[in-house]
């Protein structure tokens, strides 16, 4: 599970322990599949009012063409990554590196940034 209730942030960091399935909906057409589940690992933390920090890893695999032979290969991936999240409207909105969620959402889906 990818989604963490925003009172509770708000009040004391989480641990992250979750995955993003092959079969899920946040996937759009052309995206990179993953060949497994996208392990994500870490923390998540208030980081101001309206602004959450994840610091993290995700692991997992993606099936992709080969360049030379065309056929489908898995291919592994892991990261380190550091994540930020702020309400639509905020003086970060405009930075790419930002993630958005919609101002009086009850929840907080990491999904979205683990596709990306």
């Amino acid at each position: 599970m990818l989604s963490f209730d925003i009172r509770s942030l708000e009040a004391k960091a989480t641990q992250v322990d979750g995955s993003v399935a092959p079969d899920d909906s946040i996937w759009e057409e052309g995206d990179a599949l993953p060949a497994a589940p996208i392990d994500v690992t870490g923390r998540l933390s208030s980081a101001g009012e309206g602004r959450f920090y994840f610091s993290g890893h995700l692991k997992g695999s993606a099936t992709l063409p080969c360049r030379k032979c065309l056929e489908e290969v898995s291919v592994p991936a892991g990261e380190e990554v550091h994540l930020i999240f702020a309400e639509t409207g905020a003086d970060e909105a405009e930075d790419p590196d930002v993630f958005l969620y919609e101002p009086g959402a009850r929840v907080l889906d990491l999904r979205a940034a683990v596709r990306e």
